[in-house]
């Protein structure tokens, strides 16, 4: 990697005869040089485009298991399943309100049966869910799941499986 480089979505431009940064997303500028960073939250106000940002992302950048193709978005319908589902997947923690509208919201913007999307709440929540290309857990179930792990961390069976997983996106 080239440390001289912008982060990405990152440019620079001319303004009033001095060179700028210019943020391709929010199409600001700034004279500082940004930093790169490593993740970020996504907390816009509501309708300004979080789940397909976070959809878009998915698909740019999915784990090494996975394929995507250009078009995922639109009309592209051979993309792959996973070979291998435990081996990463994009966790998206939401309020509790919101849960079935992001799984809605998924399945909407994306061609029929090119991912999977698990549903990972309530009291007989399944840890099938945890094996799918979408896991959309809320807050609360993410406290209760690692007080859980907490609590049985050292032991020699261990029952939960939400902390053992390794996401390959937050």
């Amino acid at each position: 990697t080239d440390p001289t480089a912008l982060p990405p979505l990152w440019s620079t431009t001319q303004e009033n005869g001095s060179e700028v940064y210019y943020n391709e997303v929010s199409c600001s500028t700034t004279t500082v040089r940004p930093t790169p960073a490593l993740g970020g939250i996504l907390a816009d106000d509501m309708g300004l485009g979080k789940t397909i940002q976070t959809l878009a992302t998915s698909l740019c950048n999915p784990p090494e298991s996975r394929t995507f193709v250009p078009g995922a978005l639109a009309t592209s319908p051979e993309l792959s399943l996973p070979e291998d589902p435990s081996a990463g997947a994009t966790l998206i923690v939401a309020p509790a309100s919101v849960l079935s509208n992001w799984a809605e919201q998924i399945l909407a913007h994306l061609l029929p049966d090119t991912v999977t999307v698990g549903l990972y709440h309530g009291a007989e929540r399944s840890y099938d869910a945890l094996d799918c290309d979408f896991v959309i857990t809320s807050y609360g179930v993410l406290t209760s799941e690692y007080k859980d792990h907490e609590r049985n961390k050292n032991k020699k069976r261990k029952v939960v499986k939400f902390f053992d997983k390794k996401w390959h996106r937050v």
